[in-house]
């Protein structure tokens, strides 16, 4: 409720003095309802216990991290500014203790207290190995992939592999800095160690270093406030997402779950709020000619393979066709020539009673016929009628010797 009342009279006074419009007025208002609103709810008996003999909490943090954290200083004033600040503001006001900030202190100095259990909470950092031996760490609340910053003229960088044997310049004893060194010797970079993210970049740019790595927030924050045009964000990194938490002294874990339950609590409007009013994201990456040359000629060979693949099979598919064209051609000849032969042909099958005297058939409706009249009904023959030379003798022989020896000798003849 005190949180409640300070922000208001803060609103009262802008009010008066007309110094905020009437949409930053409410904006502002119901960012304080939204710290405001306490979180004891959802704490035991034994958390709300903890908190009541820990009502003042010391915490350690980055001086100089934009946009995440930093200190600024005007004569014996210190503040406690960046996208965490408003988190701790949260935690302090939704648990109701005192988050004081160590002032004075740079981050490495602020860890070796923490090694000394002289600092409770460190609200943004990254968990390494190191640190876990003293802290305990909440799940990440921010997290940004890692990128690859180079000048806008420098060679193409794709990957981490491509700065192999280049100047990286990183920040001395951070997360990228320590990671480096502990996993990616085989690179065997030049590193020149810097104080902040600011003197990564500026090396970058004035050609002290051919590249830095940072998560892509700062890269885009720095790049902004300093005005870095000639600096590109070349490649993502294959480095896992820089994933910031807060970590807690390795004494207190009932303050750890404390902090993860305040943490749980913040809404997903709360959080793009924060974001929003800090980090104004541009990622755009551009293709190298390299790139798009390769990828046109990868591309371009496929493309004339499927081509050259297809034209073989359509001209194998129309061999075929034309094959099985003049094998149907001949098969529709020949059933031609067959129909034409099966109309020309008639044939009689089975048993066919004749006489034996006279020799007459009998039809299937029991008439007899003379065999020549029934072939011709049953058939397409047609008969002629003459004698043959034994029936000539018997029927009429004294011509008949004349006759027979006529007619064998026209065929001789022939």
């Amino acid at each position: 409720m005190t949180c409640t009342c300070v922000c208001w009279t803060k609103i009262q006074l802008l009010f008066l003095g007309k110094s905020l419009c009437r949409a930053s007025l409410v904006l502002l208002f119901f960012q304080c309802l939204a710290f405001s609103q306490p979180t004891t709810e959802l704490l035991n008996e034994e958390e709300r216990a903890w908190l009541a003999e820990h009502p003042v909490i010391r915490l350690g943090v980055g001086v100089a991290f934009p946009p995440y954290q930093w200190v600024e200083r005007e004569g014996d004033v210190f503040e406690f500014k960046g996208m965490v600040s408003e988190y701790v503001k949260i935690l302090e006001n939704r648990l109701g203790v005192s988050m004081q900030v160590m002032y004075g202190l740079n981050f490495n100095e602020a860890l070796t207290l923490g090694q000394q259990k002289k600092i409770d909470l460190f609200p943004c950092l990254a968990q390494t190995p190191e640190r876990s031996e003293f802290l305990m760490f909440t799940r990440p609340f921010i997290s940004y992939p890692s990128v690859i910053i180079t000048r806008e003229d420098a060679p193409f960088i794709g990957n981490m592999q491509d700065l192999q044997g280049r100047k990286v310049s990183l920040v001395k004893n951070q997360y990228f800095h320590s990671l480096i060194k502990r996993n990616y010797q085989d690179l065997r970079l030049t590193i020149v160690e810097t104080k902040n993210a600011a003197d990564d970049l500026q090396a970058v740019s004035f050609g002290k270093s051919d590249a830095c790595l940072m998560d892509l927030g700062v890269a885009s924050y720095f790049t902004q406030k300093l005005r870095l045009a000639n600096l590109k964000i070349a490649a993502p990194t294959e480095i896992e997402r820089v994933e910031l938490t807060m970590g807690v002294r390795d004494d207190w874990p009932i303050f750890q779950g404390i902090v993860q339950k305040t943490l749980d609590s913040i809404s997903r409007e709360e959080l793009d709020a924060i974001t929003q009013r800090w980090i104004n994201l541009k990622y755009e990456p551009g293709l190298a000619y390299a790139v798009i040359i390769q990828w046109t000629a990868i591309i371009g060979a496929f493309i004339l393979v499927v081509m050259g693949l297809f034209l073989y099979w359509n001209r194998n598919l129309k061999l075929e066709i034309r094959a099985r064209k003049k094998i149907e051609d001949e098969r529709n000849e020949l059933i031609t020539e067959l129909n034409k032969s099966l109309q020309e042909v008639k044939t009689l099958q089975g048993f066919l009673p004749i006489c034996s005297h006279c020799r007459k058939v009998r039809e299937d409706s029991g008439y007899w016929q003379k065999i020549e009249t029934y072939i011709q009904e049953h058939t397409d023959t047609r008969f002629t009628h003459g004698i043959c030379p034994d029936c000539m003798r018997e029927l009429y022989p004294h011509i008949a010797e004349g006759i027979i020896q006529k007619h064998e000798g026209r065929e001789n003849k022939a």
